[in-house]
């Protein structure tokens, strides 16, 4: 696995390529845990070069969102591979998380939100 971070604005954006699975969830859950620190923590995850996902991966995704949360924010997916969406539509899971087509989509969204504040 392979994983890149930016910022655009206030918005941190996590960019994965590879399996994110139980080997290679590490790096994830400690960037989780010492990126998102602050009120409102925003996040994208773009999962577009994501060639895996298992339970753990998934988990990680979920720590990171009820994180994000409880610091009045959200963590919002983006790029979904076929697979991967049908792995979030057999678990419910897509019900939890926004889910954008594109990187800019979920950026925009949570500039929306700033600006009914």
């Amino acid at each position: 696995m392979e994983f890149s971070f930016r910022s655009v604005g206030n918005v941190d954006i996590l960019t994965i390529s590879g399996s994110l699975d139980h080997k290679t969830v590490a790096p994830i859950r400690s960037w989780f845990e010492t990126q998102i620190s602050c009120e409102p923590a925003y996040l994208v995850v773009n999962l577009k070069g994501a060639n895996y996902l298992d339970s753990v991966g998934l988990a990680t995704l979920v720590a990171g969102l009820n994180r994000t949360r409880k610091l009045k924010g959200d963590l919002r997916l983006c790029c979904l591979p076929g697979h991967i969406r049908m792995l979030l539509e057999l678990t419910r899971l897509y019900k939890v998380f926004e889910i954008y087509p594109t990187e800019d989509a979920a950026i925009q969204a949570f500039s929306a939100i700033q600006v009914a504040r």
